[in-house]
C-alpha cells in the first residue's frame, strides 16, 4: 500500500512547492546579513525563510546576483527611534531626466519589514516579503516614483510576479486586508 503524503491538500489552489530545505535557504547571501534568529521578529523571520524555501530557483539566482543592491531593515517592535547606518547600494544622478547632470547621489535601497507585520497573519507577512523581493527582481525604483500611474503599474507587476512564484493565496489575503482597511476608512 503506498504511503500517504504528509503534504496538505491544496484543493486545486496553486501553491508554491518547497524547493529547498531551511538549511539550504539559510545559505543564501541575499538574506539579512546578521542572520535569521527564531527568537527575534518571529513572524517576519519565519516569513523570510518561508519565501526563501519556496522561491523558484531562477529567482533565487537573480536575488543572489542582486544581494549587494539592497539592505534589510527589520526593526524590533520595542525600538521607537534610532539612527541606522545603511550601506550605499547604488548611485544615481540627481536629475534623472537630465543626461547632462553631474550631481551623483549615493543611495541605499532598503527592504523594510514593519514591526506591525508581527500583528498580521503569517500569510500576509509572507506576501509582504515576496512582494518586496519582487520589486527588487524587477529593478523597480525606490520610493519617490513621480507619477501615480507608474507606481501602480509597478505594484501590479510585482503582485503578478508574486502570484507566478506560487504565492497567490497569500497575495489574495494581503489584497483582502487592504480592501477591508479602505472600507473601514470610508465608514
Amino acid at each position: 500500500m503506498p504511503k500517504e503524503s504528509n503534504r496538505r491538500k491544496t484543493r486545486g489552489r496553486k501553491k508554491a512547492p518547497y524547493n529547498r530545505t531551511i538549511e539550504k535557504a539559510m545559505e543564501f547571501i541575499w538574506l539579512p546579513p546578521w542572520g535569521i534568529s527564531p527568537d527575534l521578529y518571529k513572524k517576519r523571520n519565519a516569513a523570510i525563510i518561508n519565501v526563501a524555501c519556496r522561491l523558484p530557483d531562477d529567482v533565487v539566482e537573480v536575488l543572489e546576483q542582486k544581494a549587494d543592491s539592497f539592505y534589510w531593515f527589520i526593526p524590533q517592535e520595542w525600538v521607537l527611534a534610532g539612527l541606522y547606518p545603511f550601506p550605499i547600494t547604488f548611485e544615481e544622478y540627481q536629475e534623472e531626466d537630465d543626461p547632462e547632470s553631474d550631481i551623483l547621489k549615493h543611495c541605499s535601497k532598503v527592504l523594510y519589514l514593519s514591526p506591525n507585520l508581527e500583528k498580521t497573519s503569517f500569510a500576509i507577512a509572507v506576501a509582504s516579503v515576496a512582494h518586496e523581493l519582487a520589486h527588487i527582481v524587477l529593478d523597480h525604483p525606490t520610493a519617490g516614483v513621480p507619477k501615480p500611474r507608474i507606481y501602480w503599474a509597478n505594484e501590479k507587476a510585482a503582485w503578478k510576479l508574486v502570484d507566478s512564484w506560487g504565492f497567490g493565496r497569500e497575495a489574495k489575503k494581503h489584497d483582502n486586508l487592504y480592501k477591508r482597511r479602505e472600507r473601514d476608512a470610508k465608514s
